[in-house]
């Protein structure tokens, strides 16, 4: 997990298939089970759609037989992006909704957040401006209240503060009436700026 957090997921893979041997000689099958979601979303990753997609019904099949387990919800948000982009838009719709309904079932607000911004962006490659401004209130309530977490991509500057630091926190935010007067005001007590304020916008 660390070497995904960092960006690497060539090593990603690497660690992950010693820890399938590891847990394959002691019998672990939780560990078989929690490392095969994540091998499935690296295949997503690495273009490997074929294996991720059996990799992902078999994970949700075994789920739906009575074993539950806390990845389904990340799963079955894969499983729908690559339902959604080989266009079969009604099963990506209806797992992101489970996938919803589990994350809200766990009451995680990082992984409620997850999911929502999922299903948002799901709606977004549809066309459905609305649909997805009607979830933007919620998520960006849940981020005001928890915070976001971890890298977005292996270049960003998460990924290059974890790859120089180990894991640890980079920033901290605060929300403000005027982010202008806010930054004027701590440049006047001695504060040294990252950057400038700027204001970012999209069109939802």
């Amino acid at each position: 997990v660390q070497a995904i957090i960092a960006g690497d997921l060539r090593r990603a893979e690497e660690l992950y298939a010693e820890g399938v041997s590891v847990a394959e000689r002691f019998g672990d099958r939780a560990s078989l089970r929690f490392i095969g979601a994540n091998q499935t979303w690296l295949d997503y990753m690495f273009g490997r759609w074929q294996p991720a997609s059996a990799k992902a019904d078999a994970f949700i099949a075994e789920c739906e037989a009575g074993s539950p387990h806390t990845n389904e919800w990340a799963v079955r948000s894969l499983r729908g992006r690559m339902r959604l982009a080989q266009g079969d838009v009604d099963g990506a719709l209806s797992d992101h909704l489970r996938s919803e309904e589990l994350t809200r079932e766990k009451q995680d607000p990082f992984q409620v957040a997850g999911a929502l911004a999922l299903r948002a962006a799901l709606h977004v490659e549809c066309e459905e401006l609305d649909a997805a401004r009607g979830l933007i209130g919620e998520i960006t309530d849940l981020v005001r209240a928890h915070g976001v977490t971890g890298a977005l991509g292996p270049e960003s500057p998460i990924a290059e503060h974890v790859r120089t630091h180990g894991d640890g926190v980079k920033d901290v935010c605060f929300l403000v009436d005027d982010a202008e007067a806010a930054f004027a005001a701590a440049m006047a007590r001695g504060a040294l700026p990252e950057r400038e304020p700027t204001v970012d916008t999209d069109e939802l």
